[in-house]
């Protein structure tokens, strides 16, 4: 097993204020005048992104998992737990849930609905729950489609679409917050899996 090296490109920005220009020296080069502000250390700016695409990488194998919980949520409504082949439960999960005819928002969606119907969380766990969601779905989305960039003054961003064209900044904090959104979001899909089996053999009892 080795690790594989595939061709990604970084981009960097250079912030630079006009003022500091004016009495920077000029010189000619192939016939164009520049103004020389000096060298540029770019090992600095670059030194960050490998721990960004790191962090990437475990954003979406993270979100992956998430989709997989409310699959599971959802296919133990219907069919209870896997405790023997079931023929229709695979082939519900094979050919509908795991397909691209049924995507993250659509899931999300119809496990709130199960949420709802059976007040399986209270009011204020439903909201964070929701609102977890719909972040994790966000960064997902970032990091899979968006790019990632060090600005010489901002550090490390990540440029995306998500109905406007956002910018992020890639800092401590960020990253804190969506350890903390994970892990929660983790925790509480558990309960309503636990909460889904008691449910399922209840109806059958």
């Amino acid at each position: 097993m080795h690790n594989i090296k595939l061709p990604i490109y970084n981009t960097l920005s250079l912030n630079i204020d006009p003022k500091n220009i004016t009495k920077a020296p000029i010189s000619e080069i192939n016939g164009i005048k520049v103004a020389l502000l000096g060298r540029i250390d770019v090992t600095k700016q670059t030194e960050d992104i490998p721990i960004v695409r790191d962090n990437g990488a475990q954003i979406i194998y993270a979100t992956v998992d998430i989709e997989n919980k409310l699959e599971s949520i959802l296919s133990t409504y219907l069919f209870g737990p896997v405790l023997d082949v079931l023929e229709q439960r695979d082939f519900f999960v094979n050919e509908l849930l795991q397909s691209s005819h049924l995507g993250f928002s659509a899931k999300k969606a119809i496990v709130q609905k199960l949420i709802n119907k059976y007040n399986l969380l209270e009011g204020k766990q439903k909201n964070i729950l929701e609102s977890n969601l719909k972040k994790i779905l966000d960064w997902r989305n970032a990091f899979a489609h968006g790019n990632i960039g060090n600005d010489s003054r901002d550090g490390c961003l990540i440029k995306y679409f998500s109905g406007s064209p956002k910018v992020q900044k890639l800092d401590d904090e960020f990253w804190a917050e969506i350890e903390k959104c994970f892990v929660d979001t983790d925790k509480i899909l558990k309960e309503i899996l636990e909460k889904v089996h008691k449910l399922y053999f209840n109806e059958k009892t």
